[in-house]
């Protein structure tokens, strides 16, 4: 190709001296990396480039994993608007490599076209000097957009949910002194809000109806924020004016809560409501009727999914839009067409192919596009799909968006929750009454603490480097390290038994997996590969074995694969999620999570009868054990503080260590003399709704 030309393709613009791309004359703003991708792809377009041959050329004196070309790719795929069902630019080879498909017209440009592109070069290195997503956030917010707060009361504020005619919010509010969860209702711009609820039952996951007659939410015991813990939750309505509370009936909410749970009909005289479908069955949408509490299955999910959650009904009724997964962290959209009485139009239709964490999705005006969430580790953008097909496109706004986003029914407001915490890892000293200190700190999300068995360093998982990964410290705390760059999430590391080697889980190629990394960053060993959700490791004492969850028989098991290699053997047939092997290695201690609250229970290393231990736990992660016995935080209602208590093998009685007094986030763990506790801590320092008007 000769010096100085530009590649341009579609509304893309490339100059390969620079390495800067535009897109009808603005910069799309990418790593080195993935500009280097693009380049290479282009160099060879119409030929089918190999995964070996992109590596050599985008790092060609450094040793990465696949996973860091797929994860160029991807953000690749995005910039170009490429995450729909069909590849206009870049073609996936199966088992061959990649192949950029689209026209490209090579120019040479004269006279002033080095001075544009110097001028952009020179645009791009303002750009690193501020910030560059800030710089591309803010050209690229649409005229009249406007980013203001909806409420900034003391305590925090949740869950919104707009009236029909856009001039009122529902919302969720832990009041001044941070006490109960209540529903409130605010005019919009007019103070103070008016309470709607007042009693010991905290509310959830308000929604209003279409005709703006009703507000239906549910009954969370431990209030809405953080996500409620207990699997059944109970589905109320009461008038939007005030008044008596109607209780339509329960609802068996799966384990990873989802940011909304009903949705209303467009007529207003049913919800649709997430629910499991049977007592080991994933979760599926249900028909739920205001008038009788009757209800009518409208999907069902596959056994090996994760379940149908997020339902979101369309203006005029007809189509239903929700979330099914694959993994937890693999999500997409679907579309249910709906008849007459709402029955099933047909089998449910995908609508988006991301095969990423996707959710929270919500309707246009009109109808024609599903808005939802894409989570990237800590990282959220917000994109929009043609229901009639077509490639979803990002949308552009005010800021990074929150948590529970609700569009209104004009089409002009979006509102949500932003929220204030701080989550790190703490430790506890178990023989100080749980005196806590702030071990590893960080602006980002830290958790799944998970101590080396020979004391000396800490294994976590960390968004500090933009996506979940895995890191190690030092048992202060000092000196945290990157062990995993896989390009995709990863988590729930455990230790070898020798301190030296870590598995993991990780969904490189969509699917949960479970890995082992000898050293920081080194090249991961995949252990498994089977086409069901492998996840949450855990190495036998003598480190022959590594046990892990499976769906591979239609819900979670246990199973355990060599350590080195080979076929996976089944241990538990009754369902079994995370666990432990005992010290003298008799023994795999499990949690089950089919009922609330979530058991603790055990069964021959080698299978055999499985019997319960521990009734109630506060979570499936919530155990650990220990040289001479089993640590655990118990289940326990709104009331009271959480402690971490203790059950003996020797004399099977269960006594109390040390309170829990900061909020437990995800993780728990406990050194194997029990000296010390690990947990992530998370500190809500406060959580605002904000509204963005002039929303399109």
């Amino acid at each position: 190709m000769p010096v100085g030309t530009v590649l341009e393709f579609g509304p893309f613009r490339l100059d390969p001296r620079v390495r800067v791309l535009l897109r009808d004359g603005n910069v799309v703003t990418l790593t080195p990396k993935v500009v280097d991708t693009l380049v290479a792809l282009l160099e060879r377009r119409g030929e089918v480039v190999s995964k070996e041959d992109l590596m050599k050329v985008v790092w060609p004196d450094t040793f990465v994993e696949e996973g860091s070309l797929a994860q160029n790719l991807s953000v690749l795929r995005k910039a170009l608007a490429d995450g729909g069902g069909e590849s206009e630019y870049i073609e996936t080879i199966p088992k061959r490599g990649y192949r950029f498909v689209a026209p490209v017209r090579e120019v040479r440009p004269r006279g002033r076209s080095r001075r544009w592109v110097w001028g952009v070069a020179a645009a791009v290195v303002a750009a690193s000097a501020v910030g560059l997503w800030r710089w591309r956030l803010d050209r690229a917010t649409p005229p009249g957009m406007r980013l203001t707060p909806l409420t900034s009361f003391q305590g925090i504020e949740v869950f919104p949910t707009f009236s029909p005619d856009g001039r009122q919010v529902a919302f969720l509010w832990n009041g001044p002194d941070q006490g109960a969860w209540d529903l409130y209702v605010k005019t919009l711009g007019a103070e103070p809000p008016r309470r709607l609820t007042q009693d010991s039952e905290a509310e959830c996951y308000p929604v209003w109806s279409p005709d703006g007659r009703w507000i239906a939410f549910a009954h969370c015991l431990s209030g809405p924020f953080p996500p409620p813990t207990q699997l059944r939750l109970e589905v109320l309505v009461m008038a939007a004016e005030g008044g008596p509370k109607r209780r339509l009936g329960d609802v068996r909410r799966p384990g990873n809560p989802p940011p909304s749970l009903l949705s209303w009909t467009a007529d207003s005289r049913a919800l649709v409501i997430e629910d499991e479908e049977g007592p080991h069955g994933p979760a599926s949408l249900v028909l739920l009727r205001t008038s009788d509490g009757r209800r009518d299955w409208l999907t069902t999910a596959p056994a090996s999914s994760g379940g149908d959650h997020s339902p979101a009904v369309s203006p005029d009724g007809r189509t239903a839009a929700f979330v099914r997964s694959a993994t937890w962290a693999v999500r997409d959209i679907y579309l249910l067409a709906v008849g007459p009485n709402y029955r099933p139009a047909g089998e449910p239709r995908r609508l988006t192919y991301h095969n990423e964490h996707v959710g929270n999705p919500m309707w246009s005006r009109d109808g024609r596009e599903v808005l939802y969430l894409i989570e990237q580790g800590a990282e959220r953008s917000l994109w929009r799909a043609p229901v009639s097909g077509g490639k979803p496109r990002a949308v552009n706004t005010v800021g990074e968006p929150g948590d529970h986003l609700v569009l209104s029914r004009q089409g002009d407001q979006l509102a949500y929750t932003d929220l204030r915490l701080d989550d790190d890892i703490c430790r506890l000293d178990l023989e100080a009454e749980g005196r806590v200190a702030r071990l590893i700190e960080s602006t980002r999300q830290d958790g799944s603490p998970q101590p080396s068995p020979d004391g000396r360093r800490i294994a976590f998982v960390s968004a500090r480097s933009g996506i979940y990964q895995v890191w190690v410290a030092d048992s202060d705390g000092s000196h945290p390290t990157q062990w995993t760059q896989l390009g995709a999430e990863a988590g729930m590391p455990r230790w070898s038994p020798d301190s030296r080697r870590l598995s993991v889980d990780a969904r490189v190629e969509g699917n949960a997996d479970i890995y082992v990394i000898d050293a920081p960053l080194a090249k991961p060993r995949r252990l498994t590969a089977h086409p069901a959700a492998d996840s949450i490791p855990s190495w036998s004492r003598d480190g022959r074995w590594i046990y892990f969850a499976s769906k591979r028989s239609g819900r979670f098991q246990i199973w355990k694969a060599p350590a080195e290699g080979g076929d996976a053997v089944q241990v538990t047939q009754q369902g079994g999620f995370g666990g432990f092997e005992s010290p003298d290695g008799r023994h795999f201690y499990y949690a089950r999570t089919e009922s609330f609250p979530a058991s603790l229970w055990r069964v021959a290393a080698g299978g055999g009868p499985e019997e319960e231990v521990l009734p109630a736990l506060q979570g499936w992660q919530a155990f650990a054990v220990v040289d001479d016995g089993i640590c655990f935080v118990p289940r326990r209602g709104s009331a009271g503080m959480d402690m971490v208590e203790f059950y003996g093998f020797a004399d099977q009685r269960i006594r109390s260590l040390a309170p829990i007094r900061p909020r437990m986030g995800f993780g728990f763990a406990v050194s194997r003399d029990r000296r010390w506790g690990f947990i992530s801590c998370v500190e809500y320092k406060g959580g605002d709704l904000m509204r963005i008007e002039g929303f399109r």
